[in-house]
């Protein structure tokens, strides 16, 4: 018996873990449009919705932030995919303005934090990239992703640290992979860097059926990322400052890094889904319930975008959940089951009338599924 090639298998059991995709696959959710109202074409289901300044008449405040964008992020993967494969070496003209956008984003960042002490020459030299692709027209969604991050590593650490430009030197160098023996990286930083390449590589392979799309991030709210939910379409934030998330304050780099994990675990569960048939009804149903938060109060749609967004993101891809089976819980077992199911122990005092909101808000968008034959 031969001996296992274990670097071989340790390859193939990290490369298990990066979600591959399903490309081309079609959406085969076909009857949102006719049930929620909108008009003829596949792809409006999402106009029909409320947007900020509606939310905000209703008292809403900055956590519906973002709102206003989703539509125009699902228009530009919906451009990408009527394109098929052919949009992956392409030049994306979209992208000509919002390089501008972000670079005056960083660049108000950059001062804000150092200065005086703002020394503008990896900055310029990413502008300069910038420009020079815009002239070549070779603006690619590759590209994007990679100098998007590029910016973000601008920034620095959670900390001021001397280590914090000659990280930048490192990686914005043309000879990015001989690590230079007199300038030595924060710890932290080499780490999450390459993690954040690797993941988001994985993601390259699979558009423009999975669309990983870094946009500027000054505060996206929970109903934005609940709305792109089975879009297949992941904002990843660029911000300009340490910005909290998971309970952690993270830097620019780290902080994209930590939205590049989620849709990563929830890309794997997504194709789970797709692999056993049952993805047209969480995505059917989770457009009804979008369309029943639009007639509750205020209070009430907060309870349930917040518990939404932490069982269908925060801990999507590792708990197996799907937005059908809830539906069924709630519906055949009774509220008292659905309340052990969803509500932990611990939190069953906090979180019960959180729970009970989302399950009878779930129940009345189930009733407007479809009928099965009989």
């Amino acid at each position: 018996m031969k001996t296992p090639n274990w670097k071989v298998l340790a390859l193939a059991l990290l490369w298990a873990q990066f979600p591959q995709g399903a490309r081309g696959a079609p959406d085969p959710c076909k009857d949102a449009d006719r049930i929620l109202g909108g008009s003829k074409k596949p792809d409006s289901w999402h106009r029909g919705l409320l947007g900020e300044a509606e939310l905000r008449a209703r008292g809403h405040g900055d956590e519906v932030k973002g709102l206003d964008r989703v539509s125009g992020w699902l228009d530009l993967a919906d451009e990408f995919r009527a394109q098929g494969d052919g949009w992956r070496d392409r030049h994306i003209p979209s992208f000509e303005t919002l390089a501008d956008e972000h670079l005056e984003f960083i660049r108000h960042g950059l001062v804000e934090r150092f200065g005086k002490d703002f020394n503008p020459k990896d900055f310029n030299r990413l502008a300069e990239d910038a420009g020079r692709r815009r002239a070549e027209g070779s603006m690619t969604h590759g590209w994007w992703l990679d100098w998007n991050q590029r910016l973000a590593l601008l920034y620095g650490g959670e900390k001021r640290e001397k280590g914090d430009d000659s990280l930048v030197s490192l990686y914005l160098s043309r000879k990015e992979n001989r690590i230079s023996r007199t300038r030595t990286p924060p710890p932290w930083a080499f780490f999450h860097f390459l993690a954040l390449r690797k993941m988001v590589s994985s993601f390259v392979n699979s558009f423009p059926n999975v669309v990983l799309l870094p946009v500027w991030d000054d505060g996206i709210g929970r109903p934005a990322f609940n709305r792109l939910f089975l879009s297949r379409l992941y904002p990843i934030g660029l911000t300009n400052r340490l910005r909290e998330a998971d309970e952690s304050l993270l830097s620019p780099v780290n902080f994209m890094s930590h939205d590049v994990f989620h849709a990563n675990l929830i890309e794997r569960q997504v194709v789970l889904l797709e692999k056993d048939g049952v993805i047209a009804g969480d995505r059917l149903l989770h457009r009804l319930l979008l369309a029943e938060l639009d007639g509750l109060s205020k209070d009430e749609r907060n309870m349930v975008e917040d518990i939404f967004f932490d069982r269908f993101h925060d801990r999507y891809g590792d708990s197996g959940v799907s937005l059908m089976k809830e539906h069924k819980l709630a519906s055949e077992e009774g509220m008292d089951r659905f309340m052990l199911y969803i509500v932990s122990p611990r939190r069953r005092g906090e979180n019960e009338a959180q729970a009970r909101t989302y399950a009878e808000t779930l129940l009345r968008a189930g009733r407007r599924l479809p009928k099965k034959a009989p």
